[in-house]
């Protein structure tokens, strides 16, 4: 009977050494994934900050370019601009001003017809 009984507390012995084993090698594997995503979730923070760090350089240097293709723009529609090129690269003379005295005793479709020639008379 001392044989059992010895027995029956070294198995029980051995199940609570399996038992803890289990459980230490269950908070291991846990302590292991936990620093792992913990890693993980660092490293995608310090992808996430460099691109945007590049993102935002690249939004700069389009709105530097955008406000110097801006001011070209103006430049080319300037009227000074023009009139130089259409007198210098096209030979375009500016056509002398007239003078178009109205009477107030033709209406405005009155006057419409008489420019387009369409005389209603």
């Amino acid at each position: 009977m001392l044989t059992a009984r010895s027995t029956n507390n070294s198995n029980a012995r051995n199940e609570r050494k399996a038992n803890m084993r289990r459980l230490a090698l269950l908070a291991l594997t846990l302590f292991g994934m936990a620093s792992f995503i913990k890693v993980w979730q660092y490293v995608s923070i310090d992808q996430l900050n460099r691109k945007n760090s590049q993102l935002r350089t690249d939004l700069q240097s389009l709105k530097n370019r955008n406000a110097m293709l801006t001011a070209k723009l103006d430049g080319l529609k300037s009227m000074e601009r023009i009139t130089r090129v259409a007198s210098e690269q096209l030979n375009l003379v500016q056509s002398p001003k007239m003078v178009i005295e109205l009477s107030h005793k033709y209406s405005s479709e009155e006057i419409y017809a008489l420019i387009s020639g369409r005389n209603k008379k």
